[in-house]
């Protein structure tokens, strides 16, 4: 019986030791549970790829950190002096204390992104090895330029998914992930590196420029876009205001967010008119030599047609040079609807450019069943349509390039641990002009420079080509066009022997004289000093 009753009583603390056993292997199971749901999610465990700019300028990097959190379900309450001081160290809040202290929680952030020195001295105090306290190795996203080039570059979130921008767009390429690992052997896996055509000092420069003008000219905003005609190349890429990636949880007005040159749809004004132009000479719908009465104001198919001035008997050329809004009807007037939506859909517009930037904008055109009898008059000087800035610098680089319509490039090259394993070479959409009709509007254009409503965009010594743009804007709270856009958009002969579109559209400026040849052109001018400058 005494045999019997010890060897109860040694197998009852058994399975006591074995209960306590198990429970403390399912609370840790728990926990574990918990914490690998998190961590598995968390893209900043493994090392997210860099963007560059052109010249390997870094935009976005991943600097190693730590992170320390905490399951409080395992606190050791006799310590609670020590958690006391690690919580001070760490900085807690008020807030998040309260979250800390709660036992049911079992996993809870204590700190981001620690920096390795730091770290070090956390280590020292052994205060990292109280029970519920833990930490990992993360990677903190950097944006070393700060604010340049932050609505093209974009951001990430707190566990490194892309939420903005490139970041967001190229987000499968640049994040570190294989889904066939387990966790503890992801720790050496990297993310693709996307080397950008942007130039960093263009940029920064053009980013200057374009904040001044801001300031003088109390704009809504300002875009500008600096494009190679026989790449396809985007330099600069500029809008303004703009933000700091690093601290993006800062901004209340997420609209600061978005990349105008590729999200915000305008209509063009009189900047559109050499593209009409160009098939109106290429279909011979009118000669060079032809020419039409400009009165001042003109009732043509029973719309009243204005210009700022009388321009007389204008041929082509000199519609552009003056930049003369009848003269343009007038000669559009032998343009079929179909025709008309044909010319629209030889530059891309209508369709998106595929840039890959995150919320870029088709645009707004016409078909011809939605087309008006007015509609054949106000397209063609660049009413009832809308193009976002990268589509119309686009549709130039035709004008620029020999006819030859080139797909906007912002991507250069994708490389993985150091090697390219993907380049992206320029591409030719098609050949939509002749060469000769190309070098006629470009004609065309330096007149505008010289002697027509261009002439602050002039640089001597240089070939400098443009149009003006003076676009009425809609004001939906008065029900009145009471706003303008002013733009310029230049082609510049470069020394290299390379052709550059530069573009700049100035949104509701709050000053006198606001058009695309007083605030636009010499704005665009400087862009093109800056250009001289810097690109060899």
């Amino acid at each position: 019986m005494k045999k019997y009753l010890r060897y109860s009583v040694v197998n009852f603390f058994i399975l006591i030791l074995f209960f306590v056993i198990f429970l403390r292997i399912f609370q840790l199971s728990l926990f574990q549970a918990s914490a690998e749901t998190v961590l598995e999610n968390n893209q900043f465990q493994y090392m997210r790829g860099f963007i560059y700019s052109s010249e390997r300028t870094h935009l976005a990097i991943s600097l190693k950190t730590f992170s320390i959190y905490a399951n409080p379900s395992l606190f050791n309450i006799e310590k609670s002096d020590d958690y006391r001081k690690l919580f001070q160290i760490l900085k807690i809040s008020k807030e998040k204390k309260e979250q800390v202290l709660n036992p049911e929680k079992r996993f809870v952030w204590l700190r981001r992104f620690i920096e390795k020195n730091d770290y070090e001295i956390l280590e020292e105090t052994n205060l990292l090895k109280l029970p519920g306290i833990s930490s990992i190795k993360e990677y903190k996203r950097v944006y070393p330029q700060n604010e340049t080039a932050s609505q093209t570059i974009g951001f990430v979130s707190l566990d490194g998914e892309g939420l903005a921008g490139i970041e967001y767009s190229m987000n499968h390429l640049l994040k570190a992930s294989n889904d066939f690992l387990p966790l503890w052997e992801k720790e050496n896996i990297l993310g693709n590196d996307i080397v950008l055509t942007l130039n960093i000092i263009l940029q920064k420069a053009v980013e200057t420029l374009i904040a001044e003008a801001y300031q003088n000219t109390k704009a809504k905003n300002i875009t500008a876009v600096i494009m190679e005609a026989s790449s396809g190349d985007i330099l600069a890429l500029v809008n303004t205001p703009t933000f700091d990636p690093n601290f993006f949880y800062n901004y209340s007005n997420t609209e600061i967010f978005k990349n105008n040159a590729v999200s915000y749809i305008d209509e063009p004004g009189s900047t559109f008119k050499p593209l009409v132009m160009s098939f109106l000479l290429q279909d011979h719908k009118i000669t060079e030599d032809e020419k039409f009465n400009c009165k001042g104001q003109e009732m043509i198919s029973g719309f009243l047609i204005r210009d700022e001035r009388v321009h007389g008997m204008v041929n082509p050329r000199k519609i552009i040079t003056y930049s003369c809004n009848i003269g343009m009807a007038l000669a559009s007037q032998t343009l079929k609807k179909q025709e008309l939506y044909q010319i629209l859909l030889n530059y891309g517009l209508g369709a998106k450019t595929g840039l890959p930037v995150a919320g870029e904008e088709k645009g707004i055109i016409r078909v011809p069943e939605k087309m008006t009898s007015r509609s054949k008059l106000s397209i063609p000087i660049g009413q009832e349509i809308g193009l976002t800035p990268i589509q119309l610098v686009t549709a130039y680089t035709a004008i620029g390039n020999h006819g030859i319509l080139m797909k906007p490039r912002l991507i250069k090259s994708i490389e993985y641990n150091g090697k390219v394993i993907q380049d992206f070479p320029p591409e030719k959409v098609k050949q939509i002009l002749r060469p000769e009709i190309s070098e006629t509007i470009l004609s065309y254009m330096r007149d505008v420079v010289t002697s027509g409503t261009g002439r602050d965009a002039n640089i001597p010594g240089v070939f400098v080509a443009g149009k003006t743009g003076t676009a009425q804007v809609f004001d939906n709270h008065l029900q009145v066009y009471s706003k303008v856009n002013t733009s310029f958009i230049a082609l510049l002969k470069h020394p290299n022997g390379k052709t550059y579109i530069l573009y700049a559209v100035i949104r509701n400026p709050s000053v006198k004289e606001a058009s695309g040849g007083k605030l636009a052109a010499p704005l665009v001018k400087n862009m093109g000093l800056k250009l001289l400058e810097i690109i060899q």
